[in-house]
């Protein structure tokens, strides 16, 4: 609900602030007196758009506060808290409209945009007439109000839900099919060098084993004859170093009898005999091991300028490759399972495809079922609101319901169809978009009417006629009266008027007038009650000088079920 509007140096308004209460609002006044500016002003503080045009002469910025009442709207406190504003206590918006530089919009305080001030707006106020914000000529919302109308909240709720889990799990299938597409040609180079490394059966020790062993083999004749010169020196020739030793040995031995100090050297002596003994075996065991064996040399060869060109290959040491061939096994793994996640990925989408087909189609024939009602009731308030031809239609685009394909690329997080209402004000026309209506009387009156019968569905609280009640008289201003009243109880609305009918049940009454204050014109506004209130009545019934007539029929409107009130004296 609006609780407070102020207005500062913005057209012809001054300075000016006004307190609105619940239910039926009124905003009279002679023509041209500048109803439709407040209007104006309400729209721009909403996200309506700006001109610096609107600006008070000689005036740098204009300025629009409203102040909501959002209790009893989730929706509201919803999107406010989105953007970062508390509305528990009221959300005041503030608008500044430069002459010259930067616009500027303030959310309780906060600095916000144009598009937050419109997404708010457009849950907060309609504005009804000559102005564009009017929720019900967006066609996307005309789906809204019908489900509200029919009670599909939950339905739709589950319907959503499905939509959306049902677009995750495709996104997900789309991405992994094309990242596999990606990777089929990394796949198979992981496969191919994984099995070659395989096959090529590498060994960690391998090469510095193998060279060893060339280089053995590729000197083994070398080596078996200084394995024999070895032995010679060391065993088997005459005056070899074994034979000296001993006769080093024989020696020191008898000189140790005279000297016992020379038993050390003694002891000495005879384990280097014993190491060169040692020594001569060994030479002996090596030199008859050597053999030479050119086939195994070719063998060794071929290993080695294997092991060579993987390494070239691969860019490392065998270790490196090894490693390398281990990580290549995990990441294949990896994506030989991505198989398995596709194919789970294409049961769950064609599971959760199967539930929106399904939901949708519960929500498409509870709509269709349902859209008659809605017309016919918005056709009854129609024809008492002197529109007695007109129709009203509740339009329903779907691709056929057979083809799940065709339905499900039309499909949207609203539903499988496409829902619009249509209108045709005059016998002989076909039913038209609202949005093409010309008449901005019908499209009042048709505003009000959809809004008597949605109201239920709508969470907005806030209601703004402009000027409903251009070409209507008699019964049918009795009627567009009483049905503004009756939204009133539901809702709040702001309605400028010129009928007396509507003013006279009014829970507050506004009369907007322009004065000339040193030398300026200026929009004043003021709040009616009693015989101020009777007065302004009268003046909408007789004219500017009233007649006692006049007064006494503003009395009747103004009484409860017609009688008169007592004119005080």
């Amino acid at each position: 609900m609006l609780r407070e509007l102020a207005v500062k140096d913005f057209a012809l308004v001054d300075d000016l602030r006004i307190e609105f209460g619940p239910g039926l609002n009124v905003l009279t006044g002679e023509t041209g007196a500048g109803k439709s500016i407040l209007v104006d002003a309400i729209a721009l503080a909403v996200g309506e758009r700006a001109s610096a045009e609107s600006v008070r002469t000689g005036r740098e910025k204009a300025v629009v506060e409203a102040v909501f009442e959002v209790e009893s709207s989730g929706a509201v406190r919803r999107v406010a808290g989105e953007m970062g504003v508390d509305p528990a206590d009221g959300l005041v918006i503030r608008r500044e409209i430069a002459r010259a530089g930067p616009n500027r919009c303030y959310l309780n305080g906060t600095s916000g945009t144009v598009a937050m001030l419109k997404r708010l707006g457009d849950l907060l106020v309609d504005i009804h007439g000559q102005h564009e914000h009017q929720s019900l000529l967006h066609r996307e919302r005309h789906v809204d109000f019908l489900d509200g109308y029919l009670g599909l909240g939950d339905l739709r709720s589950a319907y959503a839900g499905a939509f959306r889990t049902w677009r995750a799990a495709l996104a997900s299938l789309e991405r992994t099919r094309a990242a596999l597409d990606e990777l089929r040609e990394r796949v198979d180079y992981l496969r191919f060098a994984h099995q070659e490394i395989e096959r090529a059966n590498l060994r960690p020790d391998e090469e510095e084993a193998l060279e060893k062993e060339r280089r053995v083999l590729a000197h083994s004749e070398n080596l078996a004859c200084e394995m024999a010169r070895t032995l010679e020196a060391l065993y088997e020739s005459d005056g070899s170093a074994l034979d000296l030793l001993g006769s080093a040995r024989r020696s020191l031995h008898e000189a140790s009898q005279f000297d016992p100090d020379l038993a050390d050297l003694v002891q000495a002596l005879e384990r280097a005999i014993a190491e060169i003994g040692e020594v001569a075996r060994s030479a002996q065991a090596y030199g008859e091991s050597v053999e030479h064996r050119p086939e195994r040399l070719e063998e060794i060869n071929q290993r080695l300028a294997l092991i060579e060109r993987f390494k070239r290959r691969y860019r490392g040491s065998v270790r490196d490759i090894l490693a390398r061939d281990l990580e290549m096994a995990q990441e294949l793994h990896t994506l030989d399972n991505a198989g398995t996640t596709l194919d789970d990925l294409e049961g769950q989408t064609a599971q959760a495809r199967s539930r929106v087909l399904e939901l949708g189609r519960e929500l498409m024939a509870r709509r269709r079922a349902g859209a008659p009602n809605l017309g016919a009731e918005a056709a009854s308030v129609l024809a008492d609101l002197e529109m007695k031809k007109a129709r009203f239609v509740v339009a329903s685009a779907a691709a056929a319901d057979g083809d799940d394909g065709a339905l499900l690329a039309d499909a949207q997080e609203d539903g499988l169809e496409r829902v619009e209402f249509l209108i045709s004000p005059n016998v002989g026309e076909p039913p038209k978009p609202l949005a093409k209506i010309a008449s901005g009387g019908e499209i009042s009156r048709i505003m009000l009417a959809l809004k008597t019968v949605l109201v239920r569905g709508d969470e907005i609280g806030t209601l703004v006629f402009d000027e409903i009640d251009i070409g209507i008289g008699g019964q049918a201003a009795r009627t567009l009266a009483a049905k503004l009243s009756g939204l009133g109880r539901v809702r709040q609305v702001l309605c400028v008027t010129h009928l007396p009918q509507i003013a006279g049940l009014a829970d507050a009454h506004y009369a907007v007038g322009k004065n000339i204050r040193s030398g300026r014109t200026r929009t004043e506004v003021r709040r009616l009650e009693g015989d101020a209130r009777v007065l302004e009545i009268a003046r909408m019934i007789a004219g500017a000088r009233p007649t006692e007539t006049a007064v006494e029929h503003a009395r009747e409107l103004m009484a409860p079920g017609g009688r008169a009130v007592r004119r005080r004296t």
